[in-house]
């Protein structure tokens, strides 16, 4: 486990990795009662996809070492680089390509005097899905993994051109657009206007799964965002 950084973890003060829990993010449910309906409505997929809670993530680490002096001495440190700041990427090697948004809200331990032993109990709270370290249009093949989608995200638009982007996470996603010049997307029934430069609003999103659109303009365009997953 890396949070902060990679290179940032709890191996690098002596301590073993035990045992990791990594629950599925658990859905938020709106049911609403309806008058003259049987039963309730969920307003949870409103928007067209589920809403989710953080989830909890926690690791269980022992530190060997006899001596109770370096042993708190090393708690001491753990407490002061983890129960800091907000949220962070945090990296779990059982999920390479990766990373969580998290947030250490606990470290608890316990003393083992007779045989020298520290027990780590270190809790997070994240974001509910795990979002790819790189872009989706990332060219290198060593960043890819058999859930991604491999397409072409730049464009040079001469008039009109239908393109159309792939969405293969599991929740939309906020694209960074950058453009040469201005030009207007058509994206269902609806019109954007893109600015020269670069442009990332919650108005134009990327739905899961498919995007047809149409965009017209003179000059090159291009698409960046980050596969979000369970």
């Amino acid at each position: 486990m890396g949070f902060n950084t990679k290179q940032n973890s709890p191996e690098k003060f002596g301590l073993r990795l035990i045992n990791r829990y990594l629950p599925s993010p658990e859905d938020v449910e709106l049911p609403e009662d309806i008058p003259g309906m049987h039963g309730s409505v969920d307003f949870s997929m409103m928007f067209g996809e589920r809403i989710a809670k953080n989830r909890p993530l926690t690791y269980e680490y022992k530190l060997y070492e006899p001596d109770a002096i370096k042993r708190n001495f090393v708690k001491r440190q753990i407490e002061n680089w983890l129960l800091r700041g907000t949220h962070e990427p945090l990296w779990d090697d059982s999920e390479p390509l990766y990373h969580y948004m998290a947030k250490a809200t606990s470290v608890e331990t316990s003393a083992d005097e007779a045989k020298g032993v520290m027990s780590y109990t270190i809790t997070f709270d994240a974001y509910p899905y795990k979002i790819k370290d790189t872009p989706e249009d990332d060219p290198y093949w060593d960043t890819k993994d058999i859930t991604d989608y491999v397409q072409d995200t730049a464009f040079t638009i001469s008039g009109s051109k239908a393109i159309n982007l792939v969405n293969v996470g599991i929740i939309g996603s906020v694209p960074t657009i950058i453009a040469s010049s201005a030009m207007t997307i058509q994206k269902g029934n609806k019109l954007f206007q893109i600015t020269s430069g670069t442009t990332n609003s919650d108005r134009f999103r990327l739905e899961v799964g498919e995007n047809p659109m149409t965009i017209t303009g003179n000059g090159t365009i291009s698409f960046s965002w980050y596969k979000e997953v369970k």
